[in-house]
């Protein structure tokens, strides 16, 4: 079982597919989500197309989940990428966009809901 996910007779793979802007999967992400956030996605994992929770999804994710904001502070874009998937899948395109937005003249300010971890 897959990251939570039941067998293939579950709907587990379906139900917990890629949602959100960061593409959250797997039913334990799910439930990690939900007991950190209080949005039940487990029950209801459309929630996670709304853009409010899409957008505190995926901060919460990269921030507190995985705790990349170090490795993305110092540009390891390498370092980001194998933390969230070993196989560096789309880490090419991943620089390439990288070094593209990094010459754009753009600031992003993010409010911190919560510092804690789960």
């Amino acid at each position: 079982n897959k990251g939570g996910n039941g067998n293939v007779a579950s709907g587990d793979g379906w139900k917990y597919r890629g949602r959100g802007f960061i593409q959250l999967t797997l039913k334990d992400n799910y439930i990690a989500y939900k007991k950190y956030s209080g949005h039940d996605v487990v029950n209801n994992p459309d929630l996670l197309l709304r853009p409010d929770i899409a957008l505190d999804c995926s901060a919460w994710y990269f921030s507190v989940y995985k705790r990349l904001n170090p490795f993305a502070d110092s540009n390891l874009i390498k370092s980001i990428t194998s933390k969230i998937n070993p196989a560096l899948k789309g880490l090419a395109d991943r620089v390439l966009k990288f070094n593209f937005y990094t010459k754009q003249n753009i600031t992003i300010d993010v409010l911190k809901k919560k510092t804690t971890t789960t």
